[in-house]
């Protein structure tokens, strides 16, 4: 789900922004869901109401001569023009390709002892935040933020270095268990594409999906997208 499902964005974003994003920029990862319902969970955890972050906002001064783009849209409100512009889209790879499930207790143990994670991990930024007894586990592989981030980066650049044939990594949407994501390794597999459409207010798969995710999220959406 995106406004251009079938493409890749620049190779560099400073930092890189998602979560298994590759910190050095060899790569680029493509994010999928396996159902519709975890490509929305995903999605629209970006309009989620914060608390914290809107009194951040709210201290911000803007020029008079400047388009005010924080005070744009209401918070928990999700945006027609958003929605009227979202795209879907199937995706394959080839039956053979080999993803790391990155939920698996054994997976998280062994990648614990790995160098990478053990100096991210007694890293002054996640020290601060989670003590000197940090360990990869099912809590830390799930953190939001630039502590969880720098911990799943760390971890999906040791399973792209480690074998070649890796594709990518498999893991549940830490929204809410029961969703299986992907993120894919672009250099690595040949994603196959097929059936893009848009969000469409005719359809009920499309409408009642995005309103069960509205609910659980506490959002706002349109009256003609309820």
């Amino acid at each position: 789900m995106h406004r251009t499902p079938a493409q890749l964005g620049p190779r560099e974003h400073n930092p890189p922004r998602d979560r298994f994003d590759d910190p050095e920029f060899v790569y680029r990862v493509r994010y999928f869901a396996t159902a519709l319902r975890g490509a929305m969970l995903e999605v629209l955890d970006h309009f989620r109401p914060n608390a914290d972050m809107e009194a951040a906002q709210s201290a911000i001064t803007v020029s008079d001569d400047l388009i005010d783009i924080l005070q744009e849209e209401p918070a928990g409100l999700v945006p027609e023009r958003w929605l009227s512009q979202q795209r879907l889209i199937c995706a394959s790879a080839p039956e053979a390709a080999r993803f790391v499930d990155v939920t698996d207790s054994a997976v998280l143990a062994e990648l614990n002892q790995h160098p990478r994670v053990r100096e991210v991990l007694s890293s002054e930024l996640v020290r601060s935040t989670l003590g000197v007894a940090a360990r990869l586990d099912e809590g830390t592989i799930r953190l939001v933020g630039p502590v969880g981030r720098a911990i799943s980066q760390a971890v999906s650049h040791i399973v792209y270095s480690d074998d070649a044939h890796f594709a990518g990594i498999t893991y549940q949407t830490r929204f809410q268990d029961g969703e299986r994501c992907w993120a894919v390794f672009d250099d690595r597999v040949h994603v196959q594409f097929a059936d893009l459409q848009a969000l469409d207010i005719t359809e009920r798969e499309h409408i009642a999906t995005l309103n069960e995710v509205a609910r659980l999220y506490g959002l706002t959406l349109p009256i003609n997208w309820r």
